[in-house]
């Protein structure tokens, strides 16, 4: 930091050095997801169970798994208007080491974020369902799959075919303050403009603003339900359930020209609060500076946000009459 010599205080700060990427080798590309720790502060990590419903389950984003796949999936679709809006430090797009070094820095790097891969379980065929007995099998390998190459490594039982990855979705907790943010979506173009999205945020939704268990949907019933109590933990069921976060706060933000994501947003019961001006910089702003302050392109973000008493008092309904339809 360049003193000011005409200034009798003192100020010593040495700012830290610019962030580094890690080598793409130790971004855990390898790392069997019984080994891959998901860092994450904000609280439990579900059971698979807890969040899916008949059309959408969501699981960790393991690198090992999915990064290929995701990979893929950006290449054969046009994703390059999404990742623009992206602020990740690099161009998740442009390479499977930037993907898995952006996974890496952006995510699990950060302990108030978990990242989830979104599968739409309605694209589950004869033949893939077939395939996706493989999921068990040890000798298991992603090459069965989707023809990428790469070391053999077992699926979670009864996990999803791959071909049926339909993006990703994130959820940021601040546990201090009880808040927390659904973020960094990127819905795959053949899942655009389906159920994918409306299930997969009810899913975080309901995991993010439930207290103090997940309400589990129940495909019989064709909606979502409590556990026997909410009080403690219930005696008259076979598996424990899986704890809410219990936030008091979930806010969305878009890019300010994202209409698609701020339609979704208010079609899910977040209420707008407005427009962040120049919110901050990041990799995809499109607003210039002063010349020669040294920042880079600054974004301006719509908010809108979603508390527990909106949440209590009919905003849950909303979500699962949209997981309903």
């Amino acid at each position: 930091m360049t003193s000011n010599p005409s200034s009798p205080y003192l100020n010593n700060y040495t700012p830290p050095p610019p962030p580094s990427f890690p080598d793409p080798a130790d971004c855990h590309p390898t790392t069997p997801y019984t080994s891959y720790d998901l860092n994450f502060a904000g609280g439990q990590i579900p059971s698979p169970e807890a969040l899916r419903t008949d059309k959408v389950a969501l699981l960790p984003f393991i690198p090992s798994l999915y990064a290929g796949k995701f990979y893929e999936e950006l290449q054969e679709g046009d994703c390059k208007g999404v990742m623009r809006l992206m602020p990740y430090p690099r161009d998740m797009a442009a390479g499977l080491e930037e993907l898995l070094q952006g996974v890496e820095v952006s995510m699990r790097g950060v302990e108030d974020n978990l990242l989830f891969a979104i599968f739409d379980l309605t694209r589950i065929s004869k033949d893939n369902s077939e395939n996706s007995s493989h999921s068990t099998d040890p000798e298991y390998s992603r090459e069965d799959q989707d023809g990428t190459a790469s070391p053999s490594l077992p699926l979670p039982p009864d996990h999803p075919p791959l071909e049926c990855m339909a993006g990703i979705i994130a959820i940021f907790c601040d546990r201090k303050n009880l808040t927390g943010e659904l973020g960094h979506i990127i819905i795959l173009p053949k899942a655009q403009r389906t159920h994918v999205l409306s299930h997969a945020a009810g899913l975080l939704m309901h995991y993010a603003l439930d207290f103090p268990y997940i309400s589990t949907y129940d495909p019989a019933l064709k909606k979502f339900v409590e556990p026997p109590s909410s009080s403690s933990t219930p005696s008259t069921t076979t598996r424990t359930p899986s704890k809410a976060l219990g936030l008091r706060r979930l806010q969305w933000q878009a890019h300010v020209t994202n209409a698609a994501s701020i339609r979704s947003a208010g079609r899910l019961g977040f209420q707008p609060e407005g427009i962040v001006r120049m919110h901050g910089t990041a990799r995809g702003g499109d607003e210039e500076g002063r010349q020669g302050d040294g920042g880079g392109m600054s974004r301006s973000n719509w908010v809108g946000s979603i508390t527990w008493k909106d949440w209590e008092a009919g905003g849950a309904g909303v979500v699962d009459g949209l997981v309903a339809r």
